[in-house]
């Protein structure tokens, strides 16, 4: 008896979850289309099939709907690096830092209108977006010390802070389209390692050095294309 009462919550359970996931992936769609505040409630029920009414049980809010978004994004984005089999430390770091990029190369217009959202006024969005990232900074600064690539001493609060800020300002202006997500992943790749060099064990400091010679060296024949490029004898294209 008690397994046949159960089954019918099951489906019930299954019947949300899977309406919860066609409203997310209707509201993800209709941002890349119109921009967070060209979407309504209204246009995300019809697109994920449901009620007014359904939509509203479900999610209170257009806010909570997109905090759901972006939530699902960085769970899709920590798969990818997981899959990227990069180990833990320094390498998973500049591992995260190409995997971004490689995100925003499949899905700009996602990622600028998260970028437009991020940049706004909505203080309650701005953190659904900003919080769990740095989060992710922290954690992969604090793998660095564990794995010995940095110091212990190292003020991992204040060092993940300022990594994050340095991606989030290259993450912009590829947002703003004054740069290529490939020049994004040197830039940020570059400022890091600069960021974590003082920091760094001896062992690890040869290989950050390493990544900034090799982030210097793309971003140099980068700007020689765009030198290029002004003469004529290319398609003008920033890297």
């Amino acid at each position: 008896m008690a397994h046949a009462s159960l089954e019918p919550v099951s489906q019930r359970e299954r019947a949300k979850a899977e309406r919860r996931a066609r409203i997310v992936a209707a509201a993800a769609g209709l941002l890349r289309e119109f921009g967070f505040d060209g979407v309504s409630m209204a246009q995300i029920a019809e697109r994920a099939e449901v009620s007014e009414k359904t939509l509203y049980n479900l999610f209170a809010t257009k806010a909570a709907i997109f905090r759901q978004v972006f939530d699902e994004d960085l769970a899709a984005y920590e798969r990818a690096l997981a899959r990227r089999g990069a180990g833990a430390g320094l390498d998973r770091l500049f591992s995260a830092i190409e995997a971004a990029a490689a995100f925003y190369r499949r899905d700009p217009k996602l990622y600028r209108a998260m970028a437009r959202i991020s940049g706004g006024g909505d203080e309650g969005l701005n953190t659904a977006i900003s919080e769990p990232r740095r989060a992710f900074w922290r954690g992969l600064i604090a793998a660095c010390v564990e794995t010995q690539s940095l110091r212990k001493d190292t003020n991992i609060a204040l060092v993940s802070s300022a990594v994050s800020q340095l991606f989030g300002g290259a993450f912009y202006e590829w947002a703003a389209g004054a740069i290529s997500a490939e020049r994004l992943a040197q830039e940020a790749t570059f400022g890091a390692a600069s960021l974590l060099l003082p920091h760094a064990s001896e062992k690890a400091a040869r290989a950050l050095q390493r990544r900034m010679r090799a982030a210097q060296d793309a971003l140099a024949a980068g700007a020689g294309k765009m030198r290029r490029s002004a003469d004529g004898s290319v398609h003008p294209q920033r890297p």
